[in-house]
């Protein structure tokens, strides 16, 4: 007989809501900035679903920390000031999310003109737009040829996106080690 797991079970996980994931890694964000004296976030926001979930969880995180700061708390204040202050004239305190999101996250849309589809730089930049993030588009073609080229004189073997799907895994594999290269 198999058991089934059941919420009115005597173990119940930390996240057995989704809300509850989703407030820990809010808060957990914060806390990020808070401890490591970080002024943000940089994030390569390419108009698919992994990296507007991130960027929707930072916004997220800007709900919480504006709420929390107008409702008056005293230390989300101070992290605040400290934090995002900087960039700002004195005296200054974001309105709403958007505008926090806009001082604390940076998103890049690090494509290729020749594979990369102009929906998806759309998508990007729209999404971005939409949460206030600053955001800039940057082409990584130089990169990733000089990556391809390096292989290709290695190897005397010049892989093509319309080869073999190996090739073009590799390629595609290769196009994100290039955007790990822009954002390290």
């Amino acid at each position: 007989m198999v058991r089934r797991w059941s919420s009115r079970s005597a173990f119940t996980h930390p996240f057995q809501t989704f809300a509850n994931f989703i407030s820990f890694h809010r808060c957990w964000l914060w806390d990020y900035l808070r401890y490591s004296n970080s002024a943000g976030f940089f994030l390569p926001l390419s108009g698919g679903l992994d990296s507007c979930s991130t960027a929707t969880l930072v916004y997220s995180m800007c709900r919480i920390v504006v709420r929390a700061l107008h409702d008056g708390n005293p230390q989300v204040h101070r992290d605040v000031v400290r934090i995002a202050g900087p960039y700002h004239p004195e005296g200054w305190l974001p309105q709403d999310a958007k505008e926090l999101c806009g001082t604390l996250l940076s998103t890049a849309y690090l494509g290729m003109s020749a594979q990369s589809s102009s929906e998806t730089r759309s998508r990007a930049q729209r999404f971005a737009e939409a949460i206030g993030s600053k955001h800039t588009s940057m082409e990584i073609q130089p990169i990733f040829q000089a990556f391809q080229d390096v292989f290709t004189k290695s190897t005397n073997f010049q892989p093509s996106f319309d080869g073999s799907t190996a090739e073009d895994l590799a390629l595609q594999n290769l196009q994100a080690r290039s955007r790990m290269v822009m954002c390290e």
